[in-house]
């Protein structure tokens, strides 16, 4: 294995950009603060109530910590166990605030969301972290990834108010020329291919059909894939293309599995993606590092960051009242929205955290851009990221109906993972092998399946980072 070597020579997927700073810049916010994006003038936090249950069991210590810290974000009493509602009183008494700018809106929602921690945990806590071996506790361990589901979509929801209130609207974009703008310089858009939220499981299917076998003209789609010739990328440049929900495939063999997690894991990839357009650059350089959890060859800021959220973050303090580690999904939904302050300590605390607050320097006058001449108008794309969508579907929409369809599909794998628990010697046709393989991230994409206490088809996507590969454990959920 060479894969401590290799990480000082691979550049990440979503990084294409390793240049040397000589000043550190002050982080800052553009255009009216006091400016909210799409979503945070007109859906909020309802907008993703949806997708399954955000009601904290009745416990007393629960309910009182609720009722406690809504009163004190929103200064209305609040009483009940159901989060959407908490959340939203919190969110609608935040955004009615004229006294405080869209950062600082952002940051109190965030500091709301950390104060909830200890109901976070204690839903998760009801339930063994790991199994002893027999048929009761295997049953009851199995219950603790149902909470944990449940304490991730509730975080989420927080984390993409935070991102609400701090990212840029439309009408902060700049407007720039063609030649001005890494997509569209000369012909260049029509040499890549920039895959949209849209497209992601047409890709890995096509990866997977030539990984597992299957017809060629399935095949040709993910090897026609077009790695471009624009060489290596500034960071600004990198976020000028994902801001657009666009996940460049110029490392083709590496890229794709940022796709593949993606799909299998629509809440990251909603975090990630909104965080594109953040002002606090630093969330979207650590979320980007972060990201890079999918792979074991990762540069060593990625490294020790992946690191921290999966064995050192229970005993760093930085989060309190959280004594465990985090999978992947759950860390960057954490990251997500914790407060500038607390984003600040984490890469005090890891090595090489640094890093990260230099990549965010680069970025201290970034803003999203709409393109003279073109489709990219600040609404999402299609085709490889060449044309806007027919619907003329904005950023955030396009992020939600991603987390809707891919959620969906989600469902559907784990009905036919219960199945097989049930049956084990059930048989599978080839278009429920694909479903299990779409929507079940393998660390190792040639792997048709991971088995756990007997069943397979297991995500193993957690946080990883390059390091012992036996003792690096399997994705169930937390440590």
């Amino acid at each position: 294995m060479e894969r401590t070597m290799k990480c000082y020579f691979r550049a990440p997927a979503w990084s294409y950009f390793l240049i040397p700073l000589t000043l550190l810049i002050t982080v800052s916010s553009f255009g009216d603060e006091n400016e909210c994006s799409h979503l945070a003038s007109s859906r909020g936090p309802t907008e993703y109530q949806e997708l399954g249950d955000y009601h904290f069991p009745r416990i007393t210590s629960i309910s009182e910590l609720l009722s406690t810290v809504v009163q004190k974000y929103s200064g209305q009493p609040f009483a009940g166990l159901d989060f959407i509602k908490a959340i939203s009183q919190v969110y609608s008494s935040i955004h009615a605030d004229t006294t405080l700018t869209a950062i600082e809106k952002g940051e109190k929602m965030g500091q709301f969301g950390l104060e909830l921690n200890p109901a976070f945990e204690a839903e998760i806590a009801r339930f063994p972290s790991e199994p002893t071996g027999t048929p009761a506790s295997l049953k009851a361990w199995a219950k603790r990834k149902v909470a944990l589901d449940q304490v991730k979509r509730m975080k989420f929801v927080v984390a993409m108010s935070v991102e609400d209130f701090e990212n840029f609207s439309v009408s902060e974009f700049d407007r720039v020329s063609k030649e001005n703008f890494v997509m569209t310089r000369g012909t260049v858009q029509e040499q890549q291919t920039h895959i949209p939220l849209d497209e992601y499981s047409n890709y890995i299917k096509s990866y997977l059909t030539g990984i597992f076998g299957g017809a060629e003209e399935e095949k040709a789609l993910y090897r026609g894939i077009n790695q471009g010739s624009l060489g290596i990328l500034s960071i600004p440049d990198i976020r000028d293309i994902t801001s657009y929900n666009l996940w460049p495939m110029y490392l083709v063999s590496h890229d794709i599995r940022h796709v593949h997690y993606g799909l299998s894991h629509p809440l990251a990839l909603a975090v990630m993606m909104r965080a594109t357009r953040s002002k606090i650059a630093l969330r979207y350089t650590m979320l980007g590092g972060l990201y890079e959890g999918v792979d074991r060859v990762q540069y060593m800021q990625e490294q020790t960051i992946n690191r921290f959220f999966a064995h050192e973050l229970g005993a760093s303090g930085i989060f309190p009242g959280i004594n465990r580690g985090m999978d992947l999904e759950e860390a960057m939904i954490t990251l997500a929205y914790a407060p500038k302050s607390v984003l600040d300590k984490i890469c005090e605390t890891v090595q090489y955290g640094n890093t990260f607050e230099s990549y965010a320097a680069t970025l201290a006058n970034w803003k999203p851009k709409m393109v003279d001449g073109t489709t990219l108008q600040g609404q999402a794309m299609t085709h490889a990221g060449r044309d806007i969508r027919d619907t003329h579907e904005d950023l955030e929409d396009d992020v939600r109906h991603m987390v809707q369809n891919y959620t969906a599909r989600i469902h559907e794998s784990e009905a036919l993972k219960a199945q097989l628990a049930e049956n084990p010697s059930m048989s599978l046709n080839d278009d429920q092998k694909m479903l299990l393989w779409m929507m079940n991230f393998q660390l190792n994409p040639a792997s048709p399946e991971i088995v756990v206490d007997g069943l397979p088809y297991k995500d193993d996507g957690r946080a990883h980072y390059s390091g012992n590969v036996p003792e690096d454990p399997l994705g169930l959920g937390d440590h």
